[in-house]
């Protein structure tokens, strides 16, 4: 009887967690837009930086995000857009901190979405608005927020 309950129980989790992988690759298929290069704009003279951005359907988004000065570069971050348990985060992997930070999908629209953890010191909340070819990025937490500006190079 016990053997009959235990794959009961698995017969019926099985389709959940495809139908949640259908879903999160739904999700992330309606971000193909992100994927490509994105330079910085409105920045000081001998500034400069982008997002890079390549999409796979199987492994989500795999980025980097660069700001230069003077040609050098002053800041790297690695970044990812994932399926993981059956939702879709936003990993961020900065210098500042031991380990990646996983931010969850919060909001998705055909030209925005944002993700969020609220455990997180700053940010806490991150959202991508496409208009066109230039790419609107806001990073907060509570009061403090950056905005950063971009244009589709390729």
């Amino acid at each position: 009887m016990r053997q009959i309950l235990l794959l009961a129980a698995l017969l019926i989790s099985a389709p959940s967690a495809s139908l949640q992988a259908e879903e999160t690759a739904t999700q992330l298929r309606q971000m193909a837009w992100l994927a490509g290069t994105w330079k910085r704009v409105e920045l000081p003279d001998g500034q400069s930086g982008y997002e890079r951005w390549t999409y796979d359907d199987a492994q989500g988004f795999v980025g980097i995000g660069v700001t230069e000065r003077n040609g050098k570069t002053t800041f790297e971050e690695k970044l990812r857009i994932v399926p993981k348990d059956g939702t879709v985060y936003y990993v961020a992997d900065v210098p500042e901190n031991a380990q990646p930070v996983y931010f969850k999908l919060t909001k998705l629209s055909e030209t925005e979405f944002s993700f969020e953890n609220p455990t997180h010191d700053f940010p806490q909340k991150i959202a991508y608005r496409k208009d066109g070819s230039h790419l609107h990025v806001k990073v907060f937490a509570g009061e403090k927020a950056e905005q950063f500006e971009f244009e589709r190079q390729r």
